[in-house]
C-alpha cells in the first residue's frame, strides 16, 4: 500500500487529497483540506500575484507540508494550473515555497493538465460503455472551458475556449453588474458554444455529456444519490436552477461575498449556455477532479495500478480527426506510418532515441499533409499553424510544437538551431532532426502517394549503410529521384548511407 499526497494550486484556492493506492484496487481518498484565494484575481486584473496572495499561497504549502509529513507520505506532487503561465512572477511563489518548506512546484501547460483529467476519467467505472455512445466531455476551469467529443469508444476532436469561469468574471467586473451587461455577455458565450456545436460537432447532439470538475454542491451531491451519478437533462436543469437561489457559501463553501459571488455567477452562465446550446439526453456528473488525474498517473506510471485504456491510441486517434477534417490520403499516410515505423525499428541502436519518440513519429507521419488543404504553395508553413493550433489529447504543448517542425523541415527543409533555440535545448532540437530524417526517407519511398513499394525491406549493417530491398510491380525512377535527395540529409545526421540495393519490378501477368 502506498500513500500518494496531490496538491493543486488553482484559479480560486488551494486543495489538497490524501489517497491511499492497494496494488491493483481503485483509489481511496482519506483526507482532504481546500482554502479559498482570489488567485485569478490577481493574475488577471495585474498579470502577477499580489504580495498579499504571495504569502497566503506560502503559508498554505508550508501547512500542507506538514500534513504530508504527518501521513508520511510515499510520494506527493504540486500542481499549479495553466493560469499561472501568464503570472509574472510565478517564479517568486517558486522560490519561497522550495525555501520555505522544500517543496518544488510544476507548472502544468493546457494539454498536460487535461490529459491528467482525462486518465482519472478512464478510471471511472462503465466509461467505455458510455463513450461507445456520442458523448461530450466538458471541463469548466477559471482559465477555459475544455469540450473533447467521442464516437465509437474514440476521442474525434477537443476544442479549448479561452472562456474560462475567471475570464468571464472579469467581463462581469468591468461590464458593470446590470442586466442589460449580463444578457450581452451571455450572449457572446453562447455563440462559443453555438460555433462549437456546429462545427465541430456538426448539429448533432450528442447522446451523453459528461462534466467534470463540477462547482456546485448540490448538483455533486444529486447526482451522488443516483445510478452511476447519472442525472436525465431536465433534472440536470432542475439542480441549475436550486443553485441559483443558494448563495456563495453553499456553493464553494466559504460565507464572503464579492468576488467569490461573481465566481459563482460566471461557473453559473457557462454551464447554463453549454446544457442549453449542446442538447443531451442524459448527463453525468462524475466526482473527478485534477486531484485524482494526478493520483492516477503516479499509480500507473509505477505499475501500482492496470492502464485501464490505449492512451497513446487515444491522442493518435485524436491526430486522425484532425488528418480527415483537412482531407487527408489515409492510405498515403498508412503506407508512411509502416515505413517509418520499419526504419525507425531497424536503426534503433544507433539512433538512441527512447519509444516516446516513435509516438511523436507516428503523430507527425499522420498530421504531415494537412496543410494541403490551405495551400499549396505555403503547404508546410500551414501544416505548421494547424497542428499548434489544434488540441490534441495527449501531446504536451513542447511535443505538440516539435511535431509541427518535424512537418515543417519535411516540406520546407531543416533549419538551422538559432531559429528555434528559443523554444528547444539542443538535445530536442536534435531528436526533430532525427525524426524528420527518418520521415523524409519513407516520404520519398512513397512520393508519388501510389503505394507502388509493396515489399520493402530495412536492413543496417551495425555500421555506416542502410540496405533497403524493395518489391513493386511499378517503376519507381520519381521515387529514387526524390531518394537520393532525402538520403544526403538521413547521412548527415544518422552517419548511415541509405542506399536502394534492390528494386524488383514485378510484372503482373495479364
Amino acid at each position: 500500500m502506498k500513500i500518494y499526497v496531490s496538491i493543486h494550486i488553482g484559479s480560486y484556492g488551494i486543495s489538497l487529497k490524501v489517497f491511499e493506492i492497494s496494488k491493483g484496487r481503485r483509489l481511496k481518498k482519506i483526507d482532504e483540506q481546500r482554502r479559498k484565494m482570489d488567485i485569478a484575481v490577481d493574475i488577471i486584473r495585474h498579470q502577477r500575484l499580489s504580495r498579499n496572495t504571495l504569502l497566503q499561497m506560502t503559508d498554505t504549502l508550508c501547512d500542507m507540508k506538514q500534513t504530508i509529513d504527518e501521513y508520511r507520505a510515499d510520494a506527493y506532487d504540486v500542481y499549479a494550473g495553466s493560469i499561472f503561465l501568464s503570472a509574472g512572477n510565478i517564479m517568486t511563489l517558486t522560490d519561497q515555497v522550495r525555501e520555505a518548506c522544500g517543496m518544488s512546484i510544476k507548472i502544468l501547460d493546457n494539454p498536460r493538465q487535461k490529459f491528467l483529467l482525462y486518465e482519472a476519467l478512464c478510471s471511472v467505472e462503465n466509461f467505455s460503455r458510455i463513450i461507445d455512445n456520442r458523448t461530450v466531455v466538458v471541463d469548466v476551469g477559471g482559465n477555459g472551458v475544455q469540450l473533447s467529443l467521442f464516437e465509437k469508444g474514440r476521442v474525434s476532436t477537443t476544442q479549448h475556449i479561452y472562456l474560462g469561469a475567471a475570464s468571464v468574471w472579469d467581463d462581469l467586473r468591468r461590464l458593470g453588474q446590470s442586466m442589460d451587461f449580463r444578457n450581452q455577455l451571455m450572449s457572446m458565450i453562447n455563440m462559443e458554444m453555438e460555433i462549437f456545436y456546429s462545427t465541430y460537432l456538426n448539429n448533432l447532439p450528442p447522446e451523453n455529456m459528461i462534466i467534470i470538475n463540477n462547482p456546485f454542491m448540490s448538483v455533486s451531491n444529486a447526482a451522488a444519490k443516483s445510478k452511476n451519478f447519472l442525472l436525465s437533462t431536465a433534472d440536470y436543469i432542475k439542480q441549475l436552477k436550486k443553485v441559483m437561489k443558494e448563495n456563495a457559501y453553499s456553493v464553494f463553501g466559504d460565507s464572503n461575498g464579492g468576488d467569490a459571488n461573481d465566481l459563482f455567477t460566471s461557473f453559473l452562465m457557462l454551464y447554463r449556455s453549454l446544457i442549453e446550446h449542446i442538447p443531451v439526453k442524459e448527463v453525468y456528473v462524475l466526482p473527478i477532479s485534477l486531484h485524482e488525474g494526478m493520483a492516477y498517473d503516479y499509480a500507473y506510471n509505477h505499475r501500482f495500478l492496470p492502464v485501464p485504456r490505449d492512451f497513446e491510441g487515444d491522442c493518435l486517434q485524436g491526430a486522425w480527426a484532425i488528418a480527415e477534417r483537412y482531407n487527408c490520403d489515409r492510405e498515403h499516410i498508412n503506407t508512411l506510418l509502416s515505413l517509418s515505423g520499419m526504419l525507425y525499428d531497424s536503426i534503433k541502436k544507433r539512433h538512441g532515441m527512447p519509444d516516446r519518440c516513435g509516438f511523436l513519429l507516428k503523430a507527425a507521419v499522420i498530421l504531415h499533409d494537412c496543410g494541403k488543404y490551405i495551400s499549396l504553395a505555403k503547404e508546410g508553413l500551414c501544416t505548421y499553424t494547424i497542428i499548434t493550433s489544434s488540441e490534441i489529447l495527449g501531446l504536451s504543448d513542447k511535443e505538440c510544437l516539435m511535431v509541427a517542425w518535424i512537418c515543417y523541415f519535411f516540406k520546407d527543409g531543416v533549419k538551422d538551431y538559432d531559429v528555434l533555440s528559443d523554444q528547444f535545448t539542443r538535445e530536442e532540437y536534435f531528436t526533430i532532426q532525427k525524426l524528420t530524417a527518418i520521415l523524409s526517407i519513407a516520404g520519398a519511398l512513397d512520393r508519388s502517394h501510389t503505394h507502388k513499394a509493396e515489399d520493402v525491406k530495412f536492413r543496417y549493417n551495425g555500421r555506416d549503410e542502410l540496405a533497403i530491398s524493395i518489391d513493386t510491380q511499378d517503376s519507381m525512377e520519381l521515387e529514387k529521384v526524390f531518394f537520393d535527395d532525402r538520403a544526403e540529409l538521413f547521412e548527415d545526421i544518422f552517419a548511415i548511407r541509405p542506399v536502394l540495393k534492390s528494386v524488383r519490378v514485378r510484372r503482373s501477368i495479364s
